[in-house]
């Protein structure tokens, strides 16, 4: 990557101006949805917050986007169908076209953005946290309106069913709640604004979708290069995969981040800023898959029929069975031992294969799938040669961040993979003022693993609870400190105070409480497919 010479920037300000980009991680997205409440605990916010700047966040009202699929207890169960139904009725028209290889005009989502299900974003702009649940890296740049969205969707770059939260997220974040004409990418927001730190964490949704939908192809695992796309559309019914090719050249991480038009190119040219890559970690090794021959384990939340019968119990005593539904690759008929499915996928199959009521007919329909055998086909597990090529496909991603961080004296790296490899082997011990030892590992806030040990993930399974976000605002002001300690304008960010992640850890409130989840086919079709929980 050659950069030019810097633009003109003005004059600096005695505050340190700090911008984040990326997807959920950055955005304080928990337990599948974007709300205030969870934001203000996002990790950009932690390190503004630390530091004493002005930080502008795009609050999302307590509906959320999407609408909340972890219910508090006393939470209306039909209510929360209604919703879901109401937002999926108001996407129906924009996912059909997009789905066609269409791009029809942004008026099309006006129903979705202003459904009553559906939360808005309040604060006004600029926003210093542009983070887009749901982007991966080559969007930082090529996305900027709810247009240049779909026109990606049409293409077979991105899945349709993402529209549903994609468009609202577009249109109130980069668009600041105006038309498409008023929209710019993540990358123009963040050059706008002239900044002196940018911290940029995007490519977990490169390979995390391989791990959401347990299919690998170029739209789960985005290629290193530039070239047309192999991807698979689902038949809910066979549960097989069907494969297509991209019409389009479609672009491919390394030119997503340090070709001409790449983000950190971008950053390096039209600004002055030091940039703070966050590597990307390990998506086989959330708790959101789950080994298939084992019970499904026990869960963070308490599934709820529609008529309200808690069956938590039953389903965590479940045994995920290894039979392969159908053909299985070069005629075996059992998954090998390592495979794993998603969490959403295997919730679907209870309403997909049975569609309880009842306790009864729960039971029942599980009889029926233990006597047939086979549950999953071939295409809903992630086998151990898939889950290898992610691993390795991951390593490549994270070479090239290393790559780029070692030749430019304004790029630096924060190793978050190792601080997700570390929690998963020995746990990460917590930084505070308590004298009492606290360590976390790679499960849910709120469940203990045998050692003892805490995890840091919300309910999703996916996106790091509010303890889990403090770890990573500490590895960032960790990095200002070390390897910025003499850039001026970034001394109060340099000096700030580290948070203090065991007082988080014991006010997070996963560790209290447990909602419900609705074990419905208009609650599970949306966590199964990413638009849901694959939002990152």
């Amino acid at each position: 990557m050659q950069v030019r010479p810097q633009t003109q920037v003005p004059a600096r300000t005695l505050s340190p101006r700090y911008v984040s980009v990326g997807d959920s991680l950055t955005a304080g997205m928990q337990d599948a949805t974007l709300t205030e409440d969870r934001q203000a605990a996002s990790y950009p916010n932690l390190i503004a917050r630390q530091a004493g700047l002005s930080f502008c966040q795009p609050s999302v009202d307590r509906r959320g986007i999407p609408p909340a699929i972890f219910l508090k207890e006393n939470a209306s169960l039909w209510r929360a169908l209604l919703r879901y139904l109401q937002v999926t009725v108001a996407a129906a028209a924009p996912v059909a076209a997009v789905a066609a290889g269409l791009v029809p005009p942004e008026e099309l989502l006006l129903p979705l953005c202003h459904v009553p299900a559906m939360g808005r974003v309040e604060t006004e702009p600029p926003f210093q946290n542009l983070a887009i649940p749901g982007f991966e890296l080559r969007h930082l740049t090529g996305v900027g309106n709810v247009t240049e969205l779909m026109q990606e969707m049409a293409d077979h770059g991105t899945s349709s069913p993402m529209l549903v939260a994609l468009g609202p997220y577009v249109k109130g974040i980069l668009q600041n709640g105006g038309p498409a004409s008023s929209g710019r990418s993540e990358i123009d927001r963040a050059v706008e604004q002239q900044p002196d730190l940018v911290t940029l964490w995007a490519g977990n949704n490169d390979a995390l979708e391989s791990a959401i939908k347990s299919v690998v192809d170029d739209r789960t695992l985005t290629p290193m290069d530039d070239q047309r796309w192999l991807y698979h559309t689902y038949n809910p019914f066979t549960g097989r995969m069907t494969p297509h090719r991209t019409e389009q050249v479609m672009r491919g991480f390394r030119d997503a981040l340090v070709g001409p038009s790449g983000a950190v190119t971008r950053l390096l040219e039209e600004t002055e800023a030091h940039v703070v890559l966050l590597n990307i970690p390990d998506v086989t090794v959330i708790p959101y898959l789950r080994p298939v021959g084992q019970k499904v384990g026990p869960l963070p939340f308490r599934i709820v029929l529609p008529n309200g019968t808690d069956v938590t119990r039953i389903i965590e005593e479940w045994t995920i069975p290894s039979r392969i539904r159908g053909d299985g690759k070069s005629g075996r008929s059992d998954f090998p031992e390592g495979t794993y499915v998603g969490l959403g996928m295997l919730l679907s199959k209870f309403t997909e294969m049975i569609d309880p009521f009842d306790q009864a007919d729960l039971e029942r329909g599980m009889n029926r799938l233990a006597d047939q055998g086979g549950v999953f086909t071939e295409d809903e597990g992630l086998d151990p040669d898939e889950l290898a090529l992610v691993r390795e496909r991951t390593a490549e991603y994270n070479s090239l961040l290393r790559s780029c961080a070692s030749a430019h004296e304004r790029v630096h790296l924060v190793d978050i993979a190792g601080v997700l490899e570390q929690a998963r082997q020995q746990g990460v011990p917590l930084r505070g003022d308590s004298p009492e030892p606290i360590v976390v590992t790679n499960t849910f806030t709120g469940q203990q693993d045998p050692r003892g040990y805490e995890g840091f993930f919300s309910y999703d399974g996916v996106h790091p609870s509010d303890v889990g976000q403090a770890v990573i605002a500490n590895r960032i002001l960790d990095a200002v400190r070390q390897e910025m300690a003499d850039v001026p304008s970034l001394a109060p960010i340099a000096a700030a105070p580290p948070v203090d992640e065991k007082a988080i850890f014991r006010a997070d409130p996963h560790r209290t409480g447990s909602p419900q989840f609705i074990l419905s086919r208009v609650n599970t079709d949306p966590f199964k497919t990413r638009e849901r929980l694959g939002l990152f």
